[in-house]
Protein backbone atom coordinates (compact mmCIF):
# COMPACT_ATOMS: atom_id res chain seq x y z
CA UNK A 1 0.00 0.00 0.00
CA UNK A 2 1.28 3.46 -0.96
CA UNK A 3 0.37 5.98 1.74
CA UNK A 4 0.65 9.46 0.26
CA UNK A 5 0.53 12.10 3.00
CA UNK A 6 -0.72 15.34 1.46
CA UNK A 7 0.87 18.23 3.33
CA UNK A 8 -1.34 21.30 2.80
CA UNK A 9 -0.16 23.62 0.04
CA UNK A 10 2.72 21.51 -1.23
CA UNK A 11 1.32 20.54 -4.64
CA UNK A 12 -0.69 17.66 -3.21
CA UNK A 13 -3.73 18.16 -5.41
CA UNK A 14 -1.57 18.12 -8.51
CA UNK A 15 0.12 14.95 -7.29
CA UNK A 16 -3.24 13.40 -6.39
CA UNK A 17 -4.52 14.04 -9.92
CA UNK A 18 -1.43 12.32 -11.34
CA UNK A 19 -1.92 9.35 -9.01
CA UNK A 20 -5.57 9.02 -9.98
CA UNK A 21 -4.71 9.20 -13.68
CA UNK A 22 -2.26 6.33 -13.19
CA UNK A 23 -4.02 4.17 -10.58
CA UNK A 24 -7.62 5.01 -11.42
CA UNK A 25 -10.23 3.91 -8.86
CA UNK A 26 -7.56 2.20 -6.78
CA UNK A 27 -6.74 5.57 -5.15
CA UNK A 28 -8.60 6.26 -1.90
CA UNK A 29 -8.98 9.95 -0.97
CA UNK A 30 -8.71 10.49 2.80
CA UNK A 31 -9.41 14.14 3.61
CA UNK A 32 -11.68 13.93 6.64
CA UNK A 33 -9.13 14.16 9.46
CA UNK A 34 -8.47 17.89 9.16
CA UNK A 35 -4.69 17.65 9.20
CA UNK A 36 -3.10 21.01 10.02
CA UNK A 37 -5.75 21.97 12.56
CA UNK A 38 -6.43 20.81 16.09
CA UNK A 39 -9.37 21.07 18.48
CA UNK A 40 -11.21 18.71 20.81
CA UNK A 41 -13.82 18.09 18.13
CA UNK A 42 -11.21 17.39 15.44
CA UNK A 43 -9.39 14.95 17.73
CA UNK A 44 -12.64 13.07 18.39
CA UNK A 45 -13.33 12.85 14.67
CA UNK A 46 -9.82 11.57 14.01
CA UNK A 47 -10.09 8.86 16.64
CA UNK A 48 -13.43 7.70 15.22
CA UNK A 49 -12.12 7.65 11.65
CA UNK A 50 -8.93 5.82 12.69
CA UNK A 51 -11.01 3.10 14.38
CA UNK A 52 -13.16 2.79 11.26
CA UNK A 53 -10.11 2.51 8.99
CA UNK A 54 -8.61 -0.24 11.11
CA UNK A 55 -11.93 -2.09 11.22
CA UNK A 56 -12.11 -1.89 7.39
CA UNK A 57 -8.48 -2.80 6.86
CA UNK A 58 -9.08 -5.90 4.71
CA UNK A 59 -11.63 -4.13 2.49
CA UNK A 60 -9.34 -1.13 2.03
CA UNK A 61 -6.44 -3.36 1.06
CA UNK A 62 -8.63 -5.29 -1.38
CA UNK A 63 -9.96 -2.20 -3.14
CA UNK A 64 -7.02 0.24 -3.10
CA UNK A 65 -3.32 0.49 -3.90
CA UNK A 66 -2.90 4.13 -2.82
CA UNK A 67 -4.32 6.25 0.02
CA UNK A 68 -3.82 10.00 -0.42
CA UNK A 69 -4.96 12.86 1.79
CA UNK A 70 -4.51 15.13 4.80
CA UNK A 71 -4.17 12.25 7.27
CA UNK A 72 -1.57 11.82 10.00
CA UNK A 73 0.82 9.00 9.13
CA UNK A 74 0.12 7.20 12.41
CA UNK A 75 -3.41 6.45 11.22
CA UNK A 76 -2.13 3.66 8.98
CA UNK A 77 1.28 2.99 10.49
CA UNK A 78 1.81 -0.77 10.64
CA UNK A 79 -1.66 -1.53 9.24
CA UNK A 80 -0.62 -2.79 5.80
CA UNK A 81 2.21 -5.10 4.78
CA UNK A 82 4.10 -3.77 3.00
CA UNK A 83 3.38 -0.05 3.33
CA UNK A 84 5.26 2.73 1.57
CA UNK A 85 4.96 6.32 2.79
CA UNK A 86 5.26 9.23 0.34
CA UNK A 87 5.22 12.97 1.06
CA UNK A 88 6.12 16.27 -0.57
CA UNK A 89 7.43 18.96 1.80
CA UNK A 90 7.68 22.73 1.29
CA UNK A 91 9.71 25.46 2.95
CA UNK A 92 7.51 26.70 5.82
CA UNK A 93 8.00 30.35 4.87
CA UNK A 94 6.11 29.63 1.66
CA UNK A 95 3.86 26.81 2.89
CA UNK A 96 2.46 28.75 5.83
CA UNK A 97 1.54 31.93 3.95
CA UNK A 98 0.19 29.92 1.03
CA UNK A 99 -2.07 28.02 3.46
CA UNK A 100 -3.26 31.27 5.01
CA UNK A 101 -4.05 32.85 1.64
CA UNK A 102 -5.79 29.69 0.45
CA UNK A 103 -8.11 29.68 3.47
CA UNK A 104 -8.96 33.32 2.86
CA UNK A 105 -9.92 32.82 -0.79
CA UNK A 106 -12.12 29.73 -0.41
CA UNK A 107 -15.88 30.19 0.18
CA UNK A 108 -17.06 31.01 3.73
CA UNK A 109 -16.68 27.96 5.96
CA UNK A 110 -18.49 26.74 9.07
CA UNK A 111 -15.30 25.58 10.78
CA UNK A 112 -14.37 28.11 13.50
CA UNK A 113 -10.65 28.06 12.70
CA UNK A 114 -11.24 28.68 9.02
CA UNK A 115 -13.86 31.31 9.82
CA UNK A 116 -11.28 33.07 11.98
CA UNK A 117 -8.71 32.96 9.16
CA UNK A 118 -11.29 34.47 6.83
CA UNK A 119 -11.96 37.43 9.15
CA UNK A 120 -10.88 40.60 7.30
CA UNK A 121 -8.95 41.65 10.41
CA UNK A 122 -6.96 38.38 10.65
CA UNK A 123 -3.38 39.03 9.54
CA UNK A 124 -0.90 36.33 8.56
CA UNK A 125 0.98 36.87 11.84
CA UNK A 126 -2.26 36.49 13.80
CA UNK A 127 -3.01 33.30 11.88
CA UNK A 128 0.35 31.82 12.87
CA UNK A 129 -0.36 32.53 16.53
CA UNK A 130 -3.61 30.55 16.66
CA UNK A 131 -3.56 27.54 18.97
CA UNK A 132 -5.82 25.64 16.58
CA UNK A 133 -3.33 25.85 13.68
CA UNK A 134 -0.36 23.49 13.87
CA UNK A 135 3.11 22.96 12.47
CA UNK A 136 1.17 20.93 9.95
CA UNK A 137 4.03 19.20 8.14
CA UNK A 138 5.42 17.94 11.43
CA UNK A 139 1.95 17.01 12.62
CA UNK A 140 1.11 14.96 9.55
CA UNK A 141 4.20 12.75 9.63
CA UNK A 142 3.22 11.92 13.20
CA UNK A 143 5.51 9.42 14.87
CA UNK A 144 6.62 7.87 11.57
CA UNK A 145 10.37 8.45 11.20
CA UNK A 146 11.29 10.34 8.05
CA UNK A 147 13.56 7.40 7.27
CA UNK A 148 10.41 5.24 7.14
CA UNK A 149 9.22 7.13 4.04
CA UNK A 150 9.92 5.51 0.69
CA UNK A 151 9.71 8.88 -1.08
CA UNK A 152 10.57 12.22 0.53
CA UNK A 153 10.21 14.99 -2.03
CA UNK A 154 10.14 18.79 -2.19
CA UNK A 155 7.46 21.05 -3.61
CA UNK A 156 10.24 23.34 -4.87
CA UNK A 157 11.56 20.49 -7.07
CA UNK A 158 8.19 18.98 -7.88
CA UNK A 159 9.01 17.34 -11.22
CA UNK A 160 12.13 15.74 -9.77
CA UNK A 161 10.00 14.47 -6.88
CA UNK A 162 7.59 12.84 -9.33
CA UNK A 163 10.57 11.27 -11.09
CA UNK A 164 11.74 9.93 -7.72
CA UNK A 165 8.31 8.40 -7.14
CA UNK A 166 8.40 6.76 -10.56
CA UNK A 167 11.92 5.41 -10.03
CA UNK A 168 11.01 4.08 -6.58
CA UNK A 169 7.82 2.29 -7.62
CA UNK A 170 8.52 1.50 -11.26
CA UNK A 171 5.65 3.70 -12.42
CA UNK A 172 5.30 6.38 -15.11
CA UNK A 173 2.88 8.88 -13.60
CA UNK A 174 2.76 12.26 -15.33
CA UNK A 175 1.86 15.76 -14.21
CA UNK A 176 -0.13 17.35 -17.01
CA UNK A 177 -1.45 20.45 -15.24
CA UNK A 178 -0.77 22.21 -11.94
CA UNK A 179 -3.93 22.61 -9.88
CA UNK A 180 -4.98 24.81 -6.94
CA UNK A 181 -2.26 27.39 -7.63
CA UNK A 182 -2.60 30.80 -5.95
CA UNK A 183 -3.95 33.04 -8.73
CA UNK A 184 -2.12 36.05 -7.27
CA UNK A 185 1.33 34.51 -7.51
CA UNK A 186 0.85 31.99 -10.35
CA UNK A 187 3.62 29.81 -8.98
CA UNK A 188 5.99 32.61 -7.96
CA UNK A 189 7.23 32.88 -4.39
CA UNK A 190 5.27 34.85 -1.84
CA UNK A 191 7.13 37.89 -0.50
CA UNK A 192 7.13 38.04 3.33
CA UNK A 193 7.87 41.09 5.44
CA UNK A 194 10.58 40.89 8.12
CA UNK A 195 7.85 40.67 10.78
CA UNK A 196 6.17 37.79 8.95
CA UNK A 197 9.46 35.93 8.58
CA UNK A 198 10.15 36.32 12.30
CA UNK A 199 6.66 35.00 13.07
CA UNK A 200 7.22 31.92 10.90
CA UNK A 201 10.52 31.22 12.67
CA UNK A 202 8.76 31.59 16.04
CA UNK A 203 5.61 29.60 15.33
CA UNK A 204 6.76 27.09 12.71
CA UNK A 205 10.07 26.03 14.24
CA UNK A 206 9.27 22.33 14.10
CA UNK A 207 8.39 22.55 10.42
CA UNK A 208 11.55 24.51 9.65
CA UNK A 209 13.67 21.82 11.26
CA UNK A 210 11.72 19.05 9.52
CA UNK A 211 12.09 20.75 6.15
CA UNK A 212 15.87 20.77 6.43
CA UNK A 213 15.85 17.05 7.23
CA UNK A 214 13.46 16.40 4.33
CA UNK A 215 15.69 18.38 1.98
CA UNK A 216 18.75 16.31 2.90
CA UNK A 217 16.77 13.07 2.58
CA UNK A 218 15.35 14.08 -0.81
CA UNK A 219 18.76 14.79 -2.27
CA UNK A 220 20.16 11.55 -0.86
CA UNK A 221 17.29 9.54 -2.40
CA UNK A 222 17.71 11.30 -5.75
CA UNK A 223 21.44 10.63 -5.78
CA UNK A 224 20.79 6.97 -5.08
CA UNK A 225 18.48 6.87 -8.13
CA UNK A 226 20.78 8.98 -10.35
CA UNK A 227 18.13 11.67 -10.65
Amino acid sequence: MILSVHMPKTGGETFRDALEAAFGPRVLRDYGDRGGFVSDQILRVRRRRARAARADRDEIERRYDVIHGHFIADKYLGLFHPEHYVAFFRHPMQQAISHYKYLRRIPPHNDPTIRAAQDPEMTFVDFLKQDTVTNCQSELIGSAPLEHFAVVALSEEFDRGVALFNATFGRAIEVKERTNVDPQTAGRKHVLSPEERRAVRTHRGADLELYQRAKRTFHRLCEARDL
